[in-house]
Order: structure tokens, then C-alpha cells, then sequence
């Protein structure tokens, strides 16, 4: 890099011989350090261009890069988020206590169970929690919404689910033990319903979400809905 002197000579590069001073004083010169250790204070001039390599921190190596990706989908454990990602992803799941859905979500024509966003609890091993998760919602005529629930390996579930409908008609399930849980909420027309989830968690060995998932039973064409305001209540008991 090139090297230039704080004190600029007045007089003319090797004219007066007397002066103990190299006879390109006042030129620019090509030098730079050993190691770039030695500079305390670095500044890039421009951007940094990683050009296909990574950067090693003390504990974590091969950093490669930093995603905007706020379901944190690609899980990977050499890139970086940025602030808006990780509140995006922490805004959707319950540590404890009370959230609300965000908003509408449907399914049209499809019976692969898809993730209620919003709803999610998060658990981690050996965690005891108490539920509660209402859905509101719209269906098509015919058509039943099917709602199951999926946790990490060895999560064991305990719960019960009431479903009715505007027209008052209530239909109930018993309670449930097992991995997993399914509860079906018969087609009512275009009117709204509800269905109420309560129950327990009893997470295993493994870290991760509780989710809620939602389909039609028999995939039919138009919305199915599961609406804003649904919420979930959670408490951690252990």
C-alpha cells in the first residue's frame, strides 16, 4: 500500500545534500505490514467480498454467509441470520403464555396437512406444558377440516377437543393419549366454527415444535379457512 510522510519537505528531493533524508522524500512509497495483526484499527475502504471463502470465528469456522429467511428453513449451522429473520421465526412460536394468529390461512382442494402458522409452541427436552388452542374458522360446504398436531420424537400428548358451530351443534371428543392427535370438524357451509383443544405435553429426549396442522378431510375445491384471532394459551409446568 502506498506510504506517503506526515511532513512534506519544502525543498526539492536531493537538491541540498546536507540533509539526512532519503532524495525521494516527498514521493509516495510502496510498503506494508507483515501480518494484518499488526494494524489495531482496520477499516475497509469499500465492501467485503468474501469471494467463495468463509470466515472462521474462535468456536465457530466456515461462516459463509447470512439469510434473510425468516422460517429459518434451511437449519444451517455456517450462516448467519439477519434481525429481521429471527424475529419473524420468534414471533411464531409461544414460549409461554397467550398469541394470537396473525391472520387468515387456507387450504383449497388439498389434503397434505400444513402447518397452522402462529400456533406453534416450543418445547425443549424434558419441558412439561398445558395447553389450550382455539380455531376459528370457515369451511366449504362438504367439506370436514382436518386438524392434527405433531411434536419432536418421544413428545406424548394428552388432550380433548370440542368443536360446534354457529347453529349450536357440539361434537366432542374424548380424551387422548398418544404421539399425536386428530380431530375432525364436520363441514358446515360457509358458516364459522370453532374447535377447542386442551390437553397436556409431555416432551421426550428432543427438542423442537409442537405444531398444529391443518387440511380438508376430502380434498375439495375452495377455501378452507382457519381465521385471524385463533389463538393458543401455554404454560410451562416443568
Amino acid at each position: 500500500m502506498p506510504i506517503t510522510h506526515t511532513f512534506v519537505s519544502a525543498k526539492a528531493d536531493g537538491v541540498d545534500g546536507t540533509l539526512v533524508r532519503p532524495t525521494d522524500w516527498n514521493a509516495a512509497h510502496v510498503g506494508g505490514l507483515s501480518n494484518v495483526v499488526e494494524d489495531a484499527t482496520p477499516q475497509l475502504g469499500g465492501d467485503l467480498d468474501l469471494n467463495g471463502k468463509s470466515i472462521d470465528f474462535p468456536t465457530t469456522p466456515n461462516i459463509s454467509d447470512c439469510l434473510d429467511e425468516d422460517n429459518m428453513a434451511s437449519n444451517s449451522a455456517t450462516k448467519l441470520a439477519t434481525q429481521q429473520s429471527i424475529k419473524a421465526y420468534a414471533d411464531t412460536k409461544l414460549t409461554n403464555g397467550f398469541r394470537l394468529k396473525p391472520s387468515d390461512q387456507s387450504v383449497n382442494n388439498s389434503g397434505v396437512p400444513v402447518v397452522t402458522a402462529g400456533l406453534s409452541i416450543s418445547l425443549l427436552i424434558n419441558e412439561v406444558w398445558m395447553f389450550k388452542v382455539i380455531f376459528i374458522g370457515e369451511g366449504v360446504a362438504g367439506t370436514n377440516l382436518l386438524i392434527e398436531t405433531l411434536g419432536p420424537a418421544g413428545c406424548l400428548v394428552k388432550c380433548r377437543a370440542l368443536a360446534a358451530d354457529v347453529g349450536d351443534a357440539v361434537y366432542g371428543y374424548d380424551m387422548h393419549q398418544g404421539s399425536s392427535f386428530s380431530a375432525v370438524v364436520p363441514a358446515i357451509g360457509s358458516n364459522r366454527w370453532i374447535c377447542e383443544i386442551e390437553g397436556m405435553l409431555i416432551n421426550g429426549g428432543t427438542a423442537g415444535d409442537f405444531d398444529f396442522l391443518m387440511s380438508q378431510q376430502i380434498p375439495t375445491v375452495g377455501d378452507t379457512t382457519v381465521k385471524a384471532n385463533s389463538c393458543v394459551f401455554a404454560v410451562k409446568l416443568a
